[in-house]
């Protein structure tokens, strides 16, 4: 069965970039947040996250930390829109769909609803924050920042904990994200041009159907991939102007150019940076031509055995690849 993108597992306590990791209950939540927002291009520390807000003075709520969202987001190069989506009275009901969604939750609530094993710090019963990933093996899976880990707490408990400090329930939502195996679908049948290996540490791969919002990873440095094709990335709304895959245009550092990839593990393929890959082509590869954008959606909508054979290259498309219009 498949399951959905699980972030890092981020503890506040011992938190190595901050000395104040008894007041970041909501920054820690929120990382972890930020972590499945971006699946997984950014991994911070609740501590990195406080640094970025303005309430310094013992705990923080959810508008402090969609300013550390906003500000980490643009300190990045290049810069990111990092938006956490506040739902703060908007009832119990409404948290449950956002889980069934595929929506990472950060949940403000009073600690002295958790007790037993539910609870990881005997005696603690102030307001506190915690995580909700969603799964399919539970009705949610607790990521409480006081805890070692992941747990699953019935949901009554959380609702106690929730409804206690707001009835309304004071929540948090990150961007929905599929199921793990919902990216997998894509599996042209054609031959390969070529082999590809990450040559970058912390490299993701990019769903054919939404490089800019759904990422995997990250990818190791030792598996080999099949390469498939060669591509630049363009507009729809303006065929020739390149756009990258964060949905510039002009493109930033390269990020126009992908690759399209397999590895037999996965039964399916995806786009990678080429900058990011050590790329070696089959010397027997003899034209240029590449998917065009129909066969690639084609591919997208469905798992199809007889898909178009894919082109063979030579080390001319690595310099002068062929043109794919994207949204």
């Amino acid at each position: 069965m498949s399951d959905f993108y699980r972030p890092i597992f981020r503890r506040q306590i011992g938190d190595p970039t901050t000395t104040r990791d008894s007041y970041i209950c909501t920054m820690s939540s929120g990382a972890m947040a930020l972590d499945y927002h971006t699946r997984g291009a950014v991994q911070p520390w609740g501590g990195q996250l406080e640094k970025l807000q303005d309430d310094h003075e013992g705990g923080t709520d959810l508008y402090d930390l969609a300013t550390a969202w906003r500000r980490y987001g643009l300190a990045l190069d290049p810069p990111q829109d990092y938006t956490l989506e506040i739902r703060s009275g908007k009832g119990w009901a409404n948290l449950k769909a956002a889980l069934a969604e595929g929506r990472f939750v950060v949940l403000q609530g009073d600690y002295d609803r958790f007790t037993g094993a539910a609870s990881c710090q005997a005696g603690f019963v102030d307001p506190h924050a915690i995580g909700l990933a969603p799964t399919t093996t539970a009705w949610a899976l607790v990521a409480d920042p006081l805890c070692p880990g992941y747990k699953v707490i019935d949901e009554g408990t959380v609702r106690a904990y929730a409804e206690k400090f707001y009835s309304g329930v004071r929540f948090a939502v990150s961007r929905a994200q599929p199921k793990e195996a919902d990216m997998w679908r894509v599996k042209p049948s054609g031959k390969r041009i070529g082999t590809a290996r990450f040559k970058v540490p912390g490299a993701y791969l990019l769903a054919v159907n939404d490089p800019k919002t759904i990422r995997y990873g990250p990818q190791n440095q030792t598996d080999v991939y099949d390469l498939l094709g060669l591509f630049r990335l363009v507009n729809n709304a303006s065929p020739t102007a390149p756009i990258d895959i964060d949905g510039n245009s002009p493109p930033r550092n390269g990020r126009d150019l992908v690759a399209l990839v397999d590895l037999p593990k996965f039964g399916a393929s995806a786009f990678a940076l080429q900058s990011q890959l050590d790329i070696k082509l089959d010397p027997t590869a003899t034209t240029v031509t590449g998917y065009t954008k129909e066969q690639l959606d084609q591919l997208v909508k469905a798992s199809v055995e007889d898909a178009v054979e894919v082109t063979k290259a030579k080390a001319k498309a690595v310099q002068d690849p062929p043109r794919i219009v994207w949204e």
